[in-house]
């Protein structure tokens, strides 16, 4: 990703576009509650949100379902992807204007980084990966886990802790990086930690530079 924003142009675009779920929110978008963490109860969101329909498009920029056999089919259906959302047509009831802010994925892009590609493709590089791993591989992280899991002393935190390193660390050692190099390959790895968040809630500034 290669940003040639200011960090002036690029923290005021973030603030606001922050601001605008709030404001989204303030308007009982149950998707902009979701992303303001407004509830503990993710239940009532839930029940929020399914009164809006089976799908519906939040002014969030996404669309959105509560229902598991809507999600289910949409999961299913090979025409689904990951590829950034259209609203549909009037669906903000008013044209854009020029000071309109853009949406995230334009002040954050992160196609290099590929978050956003036809299913077709990550079905591509899931036959690469497994012809790549081989059949002992599971086997290997499973050990990797373990060993983490026996070394933790009283209480942890799971994603810290053990899915993020062992994850890096399995990756590591499936591309062949020389163990001197893993322990670097693994805390930047860590790091990229915000990217999946950042595509629909606007990080910090410093976050999204250092990504």
């Amino acid at each position: 990703m290669i940003s040639t924003k200011t960090d002036s142009e690029l923290g005021s675009l973030l603030m606001s576009l922050r601001g605008m779920q709030w404001i989204y929110g303030i308007k009982d978008d149950p998707y902009a509650l979701l992303l303001r963490a407004e509830s503990d109860d993710p239940h009532a969101l839930g029940r929020h949100a399914r009164a809006h329909g089976e799908v519906m498009w939040s002014m969030a920029d996404a669309w959105v379902t509560a229902s598991h056999g809507t999600a289910a089919g949409l999961l299913k259906d090979p025409r689904f992807g990951v590829r950034y959302p259209v609203p549909p047509d009037g669906a903000d009831g008013e044209p854009a204007y020029e000071w309109q802010l853009p949406a995230l994925h334009t002040v954050l892009p992160l196609d290099e980084v590929y978050l956003a590609q036809e299913r077709s493709e990550y079905r591509k590089l899931t036959a690469l990966a497994r012809t790549a791993v081989g059949t002992g591989f599971a086997a290997e992280v499973t050990e990797r886990c373990e060993d983490v899991l026996r070394r933790q002393d009283g209480a942890f935190d799971f994603m810290t802790d053990v899915a993020h390193p062992v994850t890096a660390a399995s990756v590591a050692a499936l591309l062949g990086l020389p163990p001197a190099g893993r322990e670097h390959f693994v805390r930047w790895s860590v790091d990229t930690a915000p990217a999946l968040d950042a595509t629909v809630c606007p990080p910090r500034t410093p976050t999204a530079r250092a990504m």
